[in-house]
């Protein structure tokens, strides 16, 4: 990796608040979304669903960590999904004290249309874009990400 310059508080400063700003909006276009689909999922709601359909069944602890939320809150979450019919509990193949969390069919059916959701407000996000910047920018995110994630690396010359 070559070295690269100093990051300035300016620039720092600015792309915090306009990624705060972003992720804002894209929560609230989601949430108008939402309000729109007969299950009636609220972000986190939905978020859930969508990371069980990507990743498949986990454990609760497991799926908390993966969208980055409380556990506490999650079990609510979990409940409120498994009163909807969408998620259930099931026992987990190598500890018999653990449960994984598992879309049900409805909660497969109702994955599809949060995906389209969520396909439509992406696309008004990047309508502005051409691919080349589309790629572009997913380059630049993933390089952010591995920063982040790997502090060690990002040092290095």
């Amino acid at each position: 990796m070559s070295a690269s310059s100093p990051v300035s508080e300016h620039h720092a400063e600015q792309l915090g608040s306009m990624l705060f700003l972003l992720r804002s909006i894209l929560v609230h276009e989601m949430e108008k979304e939402l309000a729109a689909d007969p299950s009636e999922l609220r972000m986190t709601q939905a978020q859930v669903v969508l990371r069980l359909a990507c990743q498949g069944a986990m454990t609760a602890g497991d799926l908390a960590r993966s969208i980055g939320h409380d556990p506490g809150a999650l079990t609510r979450i979990i409940d409120q999904l498994q009163h909807k019919g969408l998620v259930e509990r099931q026992p987990h193949e190598s500890d018999r004290r653990a449960l994984r969390i598992a879309l049900t069919p409805q909660g497969m059916l109702v994955q599809r249309r949060l995906h389209a959701t969520r396909m439509k407000v992406m696309s008004r996000l990047l309508a502005g874009l051409q691919d080349a910047e589309r790629e572009q920018l997913m380059d630049f995110m993933q390089r952010m990400l591995h920063s982040l994630q790997n502090p060690t690396d990002s040092h290095q010359v």
